[in-house]
């Protein structure tokens, strides 16, 4: 049937014929035809045996249709014919904003299909990646058309192929490489591999709030588990005096972490997804670092920073080498990330960003730990990076501050406050800026007092030595 719908698509079909939308879910000719070479609608089918037809498409020639959807007892013996590429071909040639619509079935437009392993028997990873050229010759932006949920179609392989390939091997289907469709999505727009922020409404506090998203952020929670296994850094101690400690501290046993990654399949998408996000941000000529390039994702998630720690030993000791140029180590980087929101809540009410980044700081400092003696170009110290960007007292700025209490009597290069200056300025920029409710207010305010506190607690000469410098 699909071979007599071939026929059809000549300069004879009108626009209105190849462009039909069905009613009841919202699907395209385009749509079935490439669902039919995924497996999607045989899939789709065994679990919705009687809730009637997809869809047909019918031909210029009234007697000849191409049903894609059946009812009653045919689901049950009837497989789908697959369409042949010529007809997605076809249809991208005559009518390429087709490739944009989204249906109503699950709001995803062809591409996403593409994208969508919903049958491992019958996705082919290598033919999935020829459609996906295929629609983004014809209609680049449909790349850009995210589902109602905002994923991406890199977010919808990311997460239908962790549904379907929960051992950690690097196994694909059908014997295909297992990257194929990831590439070709990611040669098109490089940008979509990086980590973004986006609004949570849905936050516990009151105010909107952002939390993490994006592929990276996506396939370590679809693979969390694994993740969490090989590193351990979800059990990480705190001693009495606040340190923090993992017991993936022996050589042999990062050693056993980067030979067991090796054979991942997440390992290998991860890497790709921090090469292709680094794009945009490195300076042009510059290598790639695994590293540098997970440390720049804001909130990038920590085991996966753990396995770059262990795999790229010698690139936490080099500085990052950006469009911006401020030379920064990934410990200045880390102690960046923006956490002054006390609404950035993950969907458990966490405050995701600003527990990573106390365990992030941790783990490069115990990787590195002459970086918190280091200025960047700009003349800033990783202490003063932390304060700025409203680190607390017990979210990482005590680490800091233990690794180098010299730190405490430094004045800053930029603005010639000493550090508890710098922490006061911060509550005094929050509380002007602040839209949170007077509860999240109040204890924002009380973290950042306690941060002040401990500054001065740590060297209390520091205020006489203000007060002689007509500081204060």
């Amino acid at each position: 049937r699909w071979n007599a719908l071939v026929e059809t698509l000549s300069e004879s079909s009108s626009s209105e014929q190849l462009s039909f939308v069905y009613k009841k879910d919202g699907t395209t000719a385009l749509h079935l035809a490439i669902m039919s070479r995924t497996g999607y609608i045989d899939s789709f089918k065994s679990k919705n045996k009687n809730n009637g037809s997809l869809h047909s498409i019918k031909s210029n020639d009234s007697s000849t249709s191409c049903s894609l959807g059946t009812t009653g007892h045919s689901v049950e013996t009837t497989k789908t014919a697959m369409a042949p590429l010529q007809v997605v071909r076809h249809l991208l040639e005559r009518e390429p904003d087709l490739a944009k619509i989204k249906c109503t079935l699950n709001g995803y437009t062809p591409l996403m299909y593409a994208c969508l392993v919903c049958n491992t028997e019958q996705y082919d990873t290598e033919d999935a990646a020829e459609m996906i050229r295929l629609v983004l010759r014809y209609c680049p932006e449909s790349i850009k058309v995210f589902t109602d949920d905002g994923l991406s179609p890199v977010d919808v392989h990311i997460v239908s192929y962790s549904h379907h390939h929960k051992e950690k091997e690097d196994e694909s289907s059908l014997g295909k490489t297992s990257t194929a469709v990831l590439r070709t999505l990611l040669n098109h727009s490089p940008e979509l591999a990086n980590l973004r922020l986006v609004k949570n409404e849905g936050s516990n506090n009151g105010g909107s709030g952002e939390v993490v998203e994006g592929p990276l952020e996506l396939l370590y929670k679809c693979n969390a588990s694994a993740f969490s296994k090989a590193t351990m850094d979800e059990v990480y101690k705190s001693d009495d005096d606040g340190t923090v400690r993992s017991d993936y501290t022996l050589p042999e046993k990062r050693q056993q972490v980067v030979n067991e990654v090796k054979t991942w399949w997440i390992w290998t998408w991860a890497v790709l997804l921090l090469k292709y996000g680094s794009k945009a941000k490195k300076k042009r000529g510059s290598r790639f670092s695994a590293v540098h390039t997970a440390v720049l994702q804001v909130g990038v998630p920590t085991p996966l920073l753990s396995i770059c720690l262990y795999a790229f030993p010698r690139q936490i000791k080099t500085m990052i080498e950006d469009n911006d140029d401020r030379g920064n180590l990934p410990l200045h980087e880390v102690c960046s990330w923006p956490c002054h929101n006390d609404n950035l809540q993950s969907g458990t009410g966490d405050a995701m960003i600003s527990s990573r980044k106390m365990t992030a700081i941790h783990r490069v400092l115990e990787e590195y730990p002459q970086a918190v003696k280091v200025n960047n170009r700009r003349g800033e110290s990783p202490l003063e990076l932390a304060l700025k960007s409203g680190t607390t007292w017990d979210g990482g700025v005590r680490s800091i501050v233990k690794a180098n209490p010299k730190a405490l009597k430094l004045q800053s290069q930029v603005t010639g406050l000493y550090p508890f200056m710098t922490a006061a300025a911060v509550v005094l920029s929050s509380a002007s800026k602040d839209s949170g409710t007077l509860e999240s207010t109040s204890k924002q305010e009380l973290r950042h007092v306690r941060t002040i506190y401990g500054l001065l607690r740590s060297n209390p000469r520091v205020l006489t030595e203000a007060c002689k410098n007509g500081g204060l």
